[in-house]
């Protein structure tokens, strides 16, 4: 992929020009959706392990130079998608709704109940990160990334209800223009 044939705007080709070539290669990687430690090897530095690439990328995309460059490419996708931010949001809330829903164990040799109750915690996350990283909430003034996890155990619904109504309730409804 060469990011110069996939732009729009003149803006972005000048942004990747300033890149150097192995940079520009990483954000070509980042930008086909690449984990960050990944594009990093990828892009042919030497790395010892997963987690000196994963640290790699951090400091790489921390470079105002290549986040500048991303950062006009995905503002340039945005504007061109036909997806809205509206939509987006109202499908994370819609998933997280559904992923907080409680549904009772049941026991695989009986098939009968077992009087505990789980609902899916991955894809509530996932959907609450999306939502968290549309409202600007993902990262803190240090640019650590902060998420709320659903690690609960409970042996009642009315627990797991409560505290999914608490987040659903704090989040923007999907109508909402202040995050745009």
């Amino acid at each position: 992929m060469n990011i110069k044939s996939l732009v729009n705007s003149q803006l972005v080709i000048e942004a990747f020009n300033k890149l150097s070539a192995r940079h520009q290669i990483f954000a070509e990687h980042i930008l086909k959706g690449e984990a960050p430690g990944q594009a990093v090897i990828s892009t042919g530095y030497q790395v010892k392990n997963a987690q000196n690439a994963s640290r790699r990328a951090y400091e790489l995309l921390q470079r105002p130079d290549i986040s500048h460059a991303l950062s006009l490419r995905y503002e340039e996708l945005r504007k061109n998608s036909d997806i809205s931010l509206n939509e987006v949001k109202g499908n994370a809330r819609l998933i997280l709704e559904r992923c907080t829903q409680a549904a009772p164990v049941i026991d695989k040799k009986t098939g009968e109940p077992t009087g505990d109750w789980t609902f899916d915690a991955s894809g509530a996350n996932k959907a609450n990160d999306t939502l968290m990283r549309l409202a600007g909430l993902d990262k803190t003034d240090t640019g650590a990334r902060t998420q709320i996890q659903f690690n609960v155990s409970v042996s009642r619904p009315e627990e797991v209800k409560a505290i999914a109504d608490e987040v659903i309730g704090s989040l923007p409804s999907p109508d909402t223009k202040a995050i745009e």
